[in-house]
């Protein structure tokens, strides 16, 4: 099992979309390429490798994340998972068949759990896990979106406390 970093579309915490919009949700996107991964790793993609796809900072809500088949693979099997290494790796999907989709499909919605999740307080990554596999792909891409929404502090609540408790 190989945690493939270097492929994850970053966020620093403070230039979120929605901090000039009032808070509104914003979608993130990474494109990932079978072929950049095996380059990124060094070797062939087998089962169990983790892509970390989307940086998400603290304070931050995820509405829902998602892969869409955006080149078709050439393994003979190929299911994803997407969600949090060391934590729910299947949060948002749970098996998408990639080997089976066509161009353009979508992962379909769990319905065992929620669409949106409470939001973060440490800075962590969606992670596209390589579920099950046969024959390594050498083509094919994913899109992995997320729809997020910002709910950090945007100033210290400390002075406003500290007028409470007095």
């Amino acid at each position: 099992m190989a945690n493939i970093t270097t492929l994850k579309v970053a966020g620093d915490g403070v230039s979120h979309p929605s901090r000039a919009l009032g808070n509104t949700p914003y979608t993130v996107e990474n494109y990932i390429n079978f072929a950049d991964v095996t380059t990124a790793k060094g070797s062939a993609i087998a089962a169990s490798d983790t892509i970390e796809a989307i940086a998400v900072p603290a304070g931050t809500l995820i509405l829902n994340a998602g892969v869409q088949c955006i080149i078709p693979d050439n393994a003979t099997a190929l299911t994803l998972d997407l969600g949090f290494t060391g934590g729910d790796v299947d949060e948002f999907v749970d098996g998408f068949d990639h080997a089976a989709a066509a161009a353009g499909a979508y992962s379909a919605y769990l319905a065992t759990d929620p669409q949106w999740i409470a939001p973060i307080t440490t800075a962590d990554t969606i992670d596209l896990l390589i579920a099950t596999l046969t024959d390594a792909p050498t083509v094919g891409q994913v899109r992995v979106w997320a729809l997020l929404v910002d709910v950090a502090p945007k100033r210290s609540t400390a002075p406003a406390i500290a007028a409470l408790k007095s």
